[in-house]
């Protein structure tokens, strides 16, 4: 997870990496480099789960969600102005934040509920 600085809300957000498709880019192109440049880390594997409308009635913008997995720290490659902070979650940490509704950005919200139930159906609840 990544907290920046969010100008149009006024505070700080805890959230998953995202970013902007740039020409030529497929989604889990994005996604991958996305996920290096925020947070430093490669994938080895990349899991789609699906895309949202994060708000239909005012946007046609689409997001592509993707779960990254079997990952390798390297070197974050932040951009001039970003100013990112890295957080580690527990499995038990995101629920309870699910639960009491502490993620407020849509797509982390929506992504992590992916997450827990792609591992749900990996190994099981609470492991």
């Amino acid at each position: 997870m990544v907290r920046q600085f969010r100008i149009a809300v006024g505070m700080e957000v805890l959230e998953i990496p995202a970013g902007k498709l740039e020409p030529g880019d497929t989604p889990e192109k994005r996604a991958r480099d996305e996920l290096r440049e925020e947070t430093g880390l490669l994938t080895e594997r990349i899991v789609p789960a699906g895309y949202i409308y994060p708000s239909v009635g005012i946007l046609s913008e689409q997001l592509h969600l993707f779960l990254a997995f079997d990952l390798v720290q390297t070197e974050q490659d932040l951009e001039c102005d970003e100013q990112i902070e890295l957080v580690e979650m527990s499995r038990d940490e995101v629920r309870r934040g699910l639960a009491e509704h502490t993620f407020v950005d849509a797509k982390t919200v929506v992504g992590l509920h992916a997450l827990m139930a792609h591992l749900d159906r990996e190994s099981g609840p609470g492991r």
